[in-house]
């Protein structure tokens, strides 16, 4: 009978166990849900960049200085892509600031570098981004918050 006494006590420490368990496999589903988002994102964005870059870089040798049409071409290509449900909007960066959106610039094949200049350009960079700036803001996370945020910023960049 004493064996019968201490079962009693004993009940409900699995199913403690077995909580606990389950709050931590619903954390690292969500977990890996939204790194999925994230970089399922990154890649439409990423795709859109590069579409945008290819469509602008056929005005490369026929616009001249401010090159509105090379500048309008790949806003165009990437309206047309929606990663993360959202428009791609891009600013036409006419002042040709390296940290812009669409930015015309020289590529150096030997060295591989892009060098933003409006003389004798032969490439468009275009980056694609979501960013507090962006109409539709940050992307937007589904379960976890990261640092108290449950937002991130994601880049997509294509030369």
């Amino acid at each position: 009978m004493n064996v019968f006494s201490r079962r009693p006590r004993e009940r409900g420490a699995v199913l403690i166990l077995v909580v606990i368990l389950a709050l931590l496999i619903i954390g690292l589903v969500g977990l890996a849900m939204d790194g999925a988002w994230v970089l399922n994102t990154s890649q439409q964005l990423r795709h859109a960049a590069d579409a945008a870059a290819l469509n602008g870089v056929r005005y490369v040798k026929a616009d001249t200085d401010p090159f509105t049409a090379l500048r309008s071409a790949p806003m165009n290509v990437a309206l047309a892509n929606d990663p993360a449900k959202s428009d791609v909007n891009l600013d036409p960066n006419l002042g040709n600031d390296p940290a812009g959106d669409i930015v015309v610039g020289f590529w150096d094949w030997p060295t591989r570098t892009f060098t933003p200049t409006i003389e004798s350009p032969n490439a468009v960079r275009v980056r694609a981004h979501r960013t507090q700036d962006n109409a539709d803001g940050k992307l937007a996370l589904f379960f976890t918050e990261v640092d108290g945020a449950s937002e991130v910023y994601v880049n997509g960049e294509k030369i």
